[in-house]
């Protein structure tokens, strides 16, 4: 299993989750991990795709960034979309690639909030797109899929939170009017999805918050 942005966050809960019964290829920009290298360049990715075959990609990294536009293009989108193309064409049959979007994907696209905010939901709807194109193509038995997941706590909770909350009183923290999903919670999913028999094809699935409100 290869996964990008696996130093924190969903990254980082799969990287845990997933150790016991996968062969784990991490990616990050922090040392400590399989590859250490900035996805949002060409050679480092090419360098990525000739040097592994996995049986499971999740490309996981992605990023809202003040500001920086195009970073957040090639971050978001282009980086992910590459790596999906040159895996698609180069992964056993049976394989699964799995591309961590985000619930923004479906937002309305306004200004309501700032640029930022909208750059940041377009390329998590073109991320979307894409992938659920790839899907219906059913050229090989790869499957692609997209997930959707609204907004997750940090693996750092309690340094985010500022406080200590008891497992049992999770649903008490609020953030942005919402309760967060937790990494945990996201990954039994990407669990369920690879788990799925061959002539199951999910393209898409988006996991809301109980009080999101897209």
């Amino acid at each position: 299993m290869l996964i990008t942005g696996a130093s924190s966050g969903l990254g980082f809960a799969c990287s845990e989750w997933f150790k016991d019964s996968y062969n784990l290829i991490t990616i990050s920009r922090k040392l400590g991990h399989t590859e250490v290298g900035d996805i949002k360049k060409e050679d480092f990715r090419n360098y990525i795709v000739k040097k592994y075959t996995p049986d499971v990609v999740i490309n996981n990294a992605g990023m809202m960034m003040e500001d920086h536009f195009s970073d957040m293009v090639e971050l978001n989108f282009l980086a992910a979309l590459d790596l999906t193309v040159k895996f698609y064409n180069k992964l056993n049959e049976g394989s699964d690639i799995i591309n961590v979007s985000s619930v923004a994907s479906t937002s309305v696209h306004n200004w309501g909030q700032n640029a930022t905010r909208l750059v940041y939901n377009s390329t998590k709807s073109a991320l979307s797109d894409f992938t659920i194109g790839l899907a219906k193509s059913k050229k090989k038995d790869v499957r692609v899929s997209v997930l959707e997941p609204a907004t997750i706590i940090p693996t750092n909770f309690h340094d985010f939170t500022k406080r200590s909350i008891p497992e049992t009183r999770y649903t008490e923290y609020n953030f942005q009017n919402e309760t967060p999903l937790r990494p945990g919670d996201v990954v039994k999913i990407i669990e369920w999805m690879i788990d799925q028999p061959r002539w199951v094809n999910i393209g898409r699935i988006t996991v809301m918050n109980h009080n999101a409100v897209i």
